[in-house]
């Protein structure tokens, strides 16, 4: 199940000569969509207090999206580890509910050998647990 959920319109700039996003492009959606679901869960200070990077990402592109289109970016967290979370995402067309991509994301905590650093990932993990278990919804 899909846990939280943000809506976007393509924009012009977004697509390439052909016409449609281009695939880098997608990365900076899930971006959108990952950053309004950290300061949802953690507050506007979410990333200065909680940060992460992200170590891994794989896409399976589906269907093109073109200038206008409504995106549905929806994304959960599948898996948590001692030191890392992974952030499954899917795309889909707003309006009619057809896939333009698929991906998977691993998010790894950042390598630091201050010690508060580790009570931080703890709180994070946390609400990454309890996150997999409440739905949300963003519109812009």
């Amino acid at each position: 199940m899909w846990r939280f959920e943000y809506e976007l319109e393509v924009l012009f700039r977004d697509c390439d000569p052909l016409g449609h996003v281009n695939n880098a492009v997608y990365l900076t959606y899930l971006e959108a969509a990952r950053f309004a679901w950290w300061r949802n869960t953690f507050g506007a200070q979410g990333l200065k207090e909680h940060g992460f990077i992200v170590a891994r990402v794989e896409i399976d592109y589906r269907k093109a999206a073109l200038p206008g289109d409504r995106l549905l970016v929806r994304l959960r967290v599948e898996d948590i580890g001692r030191s890392s979370f992974k952030v499954g995402y899917e795309i889909l067309n707003a309006i009619c509910g057809n896939a333009h991509m698929n991906m998977c994301g691993s998010c790894k905590r950042l390598p630091c050998c201050i010690g508060h650093w580790h009570d931080r990932f703890e709180i994070i993990f946390s609400i990454c647990r309890s996150f997999s278990r409440s739905t949300i919804n963003i519109i812009i």
